[in-house]
């Protein structure tokens, strides 16, 4: 009849809308979407990394921190050596440089490619070190898993699929690194590329987010460095370099990520950082990196102290100002 109004069915109409929600609403497990789902997130479960061994050394477990040195590029072959040299004797099992550059213009450094992979791998070798360099091409891919003990995606890569099909066909370690514009759902996508292929062993690298500020290229994003830690079992790092812009602000950045758990650190190292062909500001001297290091190591040592032993026994073991700010072993448990 004309003038009345057919009631409409408003809880089917909703669960219709939520099949066709977006995937951060999706891949959240506790949204709170239209108030369907429960308004309070679930206790979470205490986290577990699960190791990756390259060589000897071991990456994860959260015991120590893994550090990553060495420049932004390969530039000569007395570079590398010089750089491989510094890094052994600072204790550094981890060489990284790139030998294939992206975003160079007119006549910016292109980067040495094919040959820039083999002198890297020249002065690893002759000092004991591992390698880690960035591929940009699926084509470029075989060179990279032949000459590199880990394999790095970098933030303009992560998103390319073709790329992430082509390496999980490997049997190789891949840092995969998060895009500037990348959500943790974006990321997620990626992972699961190469988790598809099973033969990846996969390391997650946060770089910063893209900042407002202009003198600032990107923004550390720390909830990311926690959420990628509790939804994940893969080691998780922080490129220092990359998240600070400038080398005035790694330490910082660097000792915040400790603070929150990441698993590694990857900083940008330059016997001469002045000289250094791209992003020179944000690079390290050696000297700059081993004071870093003993940072490192001092407030991570710290942590494991007051996380696994009976809080007590490390108060008596610290200074008055420091046991003031400690919290009571019965609020440590609720955050365990």
């Amino acid at each position: 009849m004309l003038g009345k109004r057919r009631k409409r069915n408003v809880s089917s109409q909703i669960v219709h809308f939520e099949r066709h929600a977006p995937a951060s609403k999706i891949f959240n497990p506790h949204s709170d979407f239209f108030g369907t789902r429960r308004t309070s997130p679930p206790p979470q479960p205490k986290h577990f990394t699960r190791p990756i061994r390259v060589g000897r050394t071991l990456i994860g477990g959260g015991e120590s921190i893994t550090f990553i040195g060495g420049p932004n590029y390969v530039e000569s072959p007395e570079q590398m050596l010089t750089s491989a040299r510094l890094l052994s004797e600072i204790g550094i099992h981890f060489i990284r440089a790139r030998a294939f550059r992206q975003d160079a213009w007119g006549n910016e450094f292109q980067g040495l490619g094919l040959a820039g992979l083999k002198i890297l791998r020249a002065a690893a070798d002759k000092y004991g070190l591992y390698v880690i360099s960035e591929v940009i091409e699926p084509g470029d891919v075989k060179a990279l898993v032949k000459y590199c003990d880990i394999v790095e995606v970098g933030p303009r890569n992560a998103h390319n699929h073709e790329l992430l099909h082509e390496l999980a066909r490997h049997s190789t370690t891949v840092i995969l690194h998060r895009g500037s514009l990348m959500t943790i759902g974006d990321m997620m996508s990626a992972l699961r590329v190469l988790e598809n292929g099973k033969r990846c062993r996969i390391i997650l690298a946060e770089n910063g987010i893209r900042a407002f500020d202009p003198r600032l290229k990107n923004l550390l994003d720390l909830s990311s460095l926690v959420d990628l830690r509790q939804h994940t079992a893969y080691p998780v790092f922080l490129d220092c370099s990359a998240a600070a812009s400038q080398a005035k602000y790694v330490e910082s950045l660097a000792l915040a990520a400790v603070a929150v758990g990441v698993d590694g650190l990857l900083v940008e190292v330059h016997p001469l950082p002045e000289e250094a062909y791209v992003e020179s500001k944000r690079a390290l001297a050696p000297q700059a990196f081993a004071h870093l290091m003993k940072q490192i190591n001092a407030v991570k040592s710290t942590l494991n102290a007051i996380r696994n032993s009976n809080n007590e026994d490390v108060r008596g073991e610290l200074s008055d100002e420091v046991k003031a700010s400690l919290p009571s072993r019965s609020k440590l448990a609720n955050y365990s």
